[in-house]
């Protein structure tokens, strides 16, 4: 049975990216979940309708069609379903729910898809065994991972166990060479699951699929890395790597992986992936840095220990601190991510969030990277997403996803203050990217 792993066209001029947060970008990103799924399956094709028109996926007369699908609006997601199902009609079509929350949501769009893969997609597809029709309807119904609608009604089977630290290496040459030319950066995913599970994340908090925090072996990404370069080498003429964004919830949970990663990379391949302040180290960031890592993204999130605790983040404001501290002597490129709201805080811990900052720089923090970012998205199958704080239940219930903005006013204040202490981040499009050699 042939198998066409399909990236979603383009769409009000913006690609779909398939990052940490998901969502819209100009440039294209060749996605990880789609194409590591797709590296599980013998005989497996990968498509990108950003790329080519759906007629040259016609002429390929695929048996069966996978495609991703993202929250965002629910508008655009039943859009991208409406232009996917016109596409091939006759072809049985799969979506892989991302994230994982939206399973029944993406079951239920008309036309009813085939099914929904919705946990640990690359171990649905290792599985995969269907030669037939009614071989397909089989696997279905006894695949662990898999949602469906069948004359009216919603069927599931449940979670898998996370599996990305057991999965066959990413199959680059999947992509057409033509392809490569057309792709800004390159998603590569490390780990899945957090140890820390906050309560609005996707990656850590859900309640759909197994929370065990697992990362594939140092050894298969440093492979996967010295492969995605020879395959970009045989095609682009680059004085550079193509950016490449990992997905790691946390690249610091574990100094062992570290030390092993380090060790294998004698020519790194220059990446940014996401750190936690927490565990930050002066060793963890020397030997990610010398392994290639050049931006260093956190999730701060709050700047008092009240709203941190109710976020259920794991460092504190003395951590956050600490932190800020080795980044800076390290004069490496970072981010970190403030949430402006939406989590039930008061004007009191705002006032705190203010104070706070008067404090940070006379600790001596004169200069930091911080992003602030709007409320929180109430994703389901997230913690807060079931049950969230009474201030935005209502909104919840009849705005969809994003609730009102809490407290704008007092927000912007932050923001203001921030920026009069430099402690703003000037986001650029692309981050440094450079080929990076060991020191002697």
């Amino acid at each position: 049975m042939k198998i066409a792993f399909v990236s979603l066209p383009k769409i009000y001029g913006f690609a779909l990216t398939e990052d940490c947060c998901w969502g819209l970008t100009r440039s294209r990103y060749l996605p990880a979940a789609l194409l590591a799924a797709a590296s599980q399956v013998k005989g497996a094709l990968f498509f990108d309708l950003s790329i080519e028109p759906p007629e040259n996926l016609e002429v390929l007369k695929p048996d069966l069609i996978v495609y991703p699908l993202i929250p965002l609006l629910p508008t655009i997601a039943k859009t991208f379903h409406s232009i996917m199902s016109n596409i091939c009609k006759d072809v049985p079509k799969i979506i892989l729910s991302v994230p994982p929350g939206y399973m029944e949501d993406y079951a239920r769009l008309e036309p009813y898809p085939f099914c929904v893969v919705y946990s640990e997609p690359e171990a649905v597809f290792s599985a995969f065994h269907a030669t037939s029709k009614d071989e397909l309807i089989e696997w279905r119904s006894h695949s662990k991972g898999t949602a469906w609608m069948d004359e009216g009604e919603f069927h599931r089977m449940g979670p898998l166990r996370t599996c990305l630290d057991n999965i066959k290496e990413t199959n680059w040459d999947l992509v057409p060479p033509s392809y490569w030319f057309h792709y800004g950066r390159v998603i590569y995913q490390i780990s899945r699951g957090c140890p820390w599970r906050c309560n609005f994340c996707v990656w850590g908090g859900s309640t759909v699929t197994d929370r065990t925090f697992k990362m594939r072996p140092a050894e298969q990404v440093a492979a996967d890395l010295t492969n995605l370069r020879e395959t970009t080498n045989k095609y682009l003429d680059l004085r550079y790597p193509i950016p490449l964004q990992t997905l790691s919830a946390q690249l610091t949970s574990d100094i062992g992986w570290i030390r092993k990663y380090h060790s294998l990379m004698e020519d790194p391949y220059p990446f940014q992936g996401n750190i936690n302040l927490h565990e930050l180290t002066e060793e963890k960031l020397e030997l990610l840095t010398q392994s290639g890592m050049g931006l260093f993204s956190a999730g701060m999130e709050a700047l008092t220990d009240p709203l941190l605790k109710r976020m259920n983040k794991p460092h504190d404001f003395e951590d956050i601190i600490r932190s800020i501290k080795i980044l800076n002597e390290a004069k490496v490129n970072y981010s970190l991510k403030l949430i402006s709201g939406g989590y039930g805080e008061t004007k009191n811990e705002i006032r705190e969030c203010l104070d706070n900052i008067e404090v940070m720089s006379k600790r001596g923090i004169n200069r930091s990277m911080i992003i602030v970012g709007g409320p929180i998205i109430y994703y389901k199958g997230t913690v807060i997403g079931e049950s969230p704080p009474e201030e935005v239940a209502y909104d919840l219930r009849h705005k969809g996803l994003r609730q009102r903005h809490i407290h704008a006013d007092e927000w912007i204040e932050v923001v203001k203050k921030l920026s009069s202490h430099n402690l703003l981040y000037e986001a650029v499009e692309h981050y440094p990217v450079k080929r990076l050699k060991r020191p002697i």
